[in-house]
């Protein structure tokens, strides 16, 4: 059988994440797809779940072995990848399946195309504030207004990687992920929509909610990535010829009652339901005591919040090669 779509996980150290990654992955992996994981050589039990999945078949292919990072670790999954079509899957965040459906099926009607963008979510959990179960930063409006930038103007900017889908064979011509940047995805999206031989499609649906957590990467290297994202915006300017749209990571810095407030109503809004009370039931006024939950059942709350965001449909839309 033909694979049309190989998912290539990468991961290291994340096993409470992990476990909830990628049972989600496998229970909808399709009989034409594959799951590929490539692990840095996890020392935390993830190495051992990851090879039970393997030895029941559930995961096609593992390789576990010390690498540079996560850009290297997905580009060791591309390279053995023998789908049709690439999804990125990243070992702590959310992925709506049923939109990751619709998309392939988009890319596998319109071959002339190399790659989808999509919208999505971002979501920070306690662990970044010592504080509240989740608080919520709407990226709909920062998404379509720089894909509409882009097509009209050909003007580059950043996307978050989570929501992208790749043509293997446009891998040749977009180029592997940069082993040398911290900010993998900023990098990636600035050296595509710089590139005008490539054909992008965007899509303004909601396919993931990434999860802002103390291991992530924009957390760890905050101060760095921001420094890095001066040089870059610099050297795809000169690349392009055109102004670069600069990208912005999530702010992480809010305290206490100022928190509280900005993730309730932000959740109202996000979810337009009267949720925000529900998500933050376990939060004290103070922001010092927190909550007991699992981060399995932060995800779950966080999953069962974003139903409405599942929904079927979404504007296709495009920027042809000049």
């Amino acid at each position: 059988m033909q694979i049309k779509l190989s998912y290539v996980l990468t991961t290291f150290n994340k096993l409470a994440y992990l476990n909830e990654v990628i049972g989600d992955l496998v229970e909808n992996c399709g009989p034409d797809e594959e799951i590929i994981v490539t692990d840095g050589r996890s020392t935390d039990g993830s190495v051992e779940l990851l090879e039970k999945f393997l030895a029941e078949g559930k995961i096609h292919k593992l390789v576990s072995e010390r690498d540079l990072g996560e850009a290297h670790g997905f580009n060791k999954g591309t390279l053995l990848a023998r789908g049709e079509l690439i999804k990125y899957i990243s070992d702590d965040d959310i992925f709506f399946y049923e939109k990751i459906r619709e998309q392939r099926d988009f890319m596998l009607q319109h071959p002339e195309i190399d790659m989808v963008g999509t919208n999505g979510w971002t979501v920070h959990l306690k662990d970044v504030v010592k504080g509240p179960v989740i608080a919520t930063a709407e990226n709909s409006a920062w998404f379509n207004e720089r894909v509409d930038d882009y097509i009209q103007n050909g003007k580059p900017f950043p996307f978050t990687g989570l929501g992208l889908m790749i043509r293997t064979k446009s891998i040749a011509s977009a180029g592997l992920f940069s082993t040398g940047a911290v900010w993998v995805d900023y990098e990636f999206g600035l050296r595509v929509t710089s590139n005008k031989k490539l054909t992008i499609g965007w899509w303004d649906s909601f396919c993931y909610v990434r999860l802002q957590n103390v291991d992530s990467n924009s957390v760890k290297y905050y101060s760095t990535m921001i420094e890095e994202t001066r040089s870059l915006d610099d050297y795809y300017r000169a690349i392009s010829r055109k102004a670069v749209t600069p990208g912005t990571l999530p702010s992480i810095r809010l305290k206490g009652k100022q928190l509280l407030i900005e993730c309730y109503w932000l959740t109202r809004r996000m979810f337009k339901k009267n949720s925000g009370s529900t998500v933050l039931a376990s939060v004290s006024s103070n922001n010092q005591e927190g909550d007991n939950l699992s981060i399995g059942e932060k995800i779950s709350i966080i999953r069962n919040y974003s139903r409405d965001l599942r929904k079927p449909g979404g504007v296709f839309k495009w920027r042809a090669p000049k």
